[in-house]
């Protein structure tokens, strides 16, 4: 595993397991959880998503970039 897919895990890891809290400290029921990406997401992100039980929400990109109107659009 190259450093920046071990970097990517964990921020993932920390992500999910933060969001958990949260929920379990606002009394929410746990619930697979999404991260919102773009279309030009490397793929170690999709692999990583898999490995700590998250799915991929892809957002289309405009010149690389994600908008808001494609991220409600996506979300939508």
């Amino acid at each position: 595993m190259s450093g920046g897919s071990a970097g990517n895990l964990s921020a993932l890891v920390v992500a999910r397991d933060t969001a958990r809290y949260r929920r379990i400290e606002a009394g929410l029921p746990e619930m697979r959880m999404r991260v919102v990406v773009s279309d030009q997401a490397h793929s170690s992100i999709k692999s990583a998503l898999n490995i700590v039980s998250m799915d991929a929400l892809v957002v289309s990109t405009l010149d690389g970039r994600m908008t808001e109107a494609n991220i409600r659009a996506a979300l939508a």
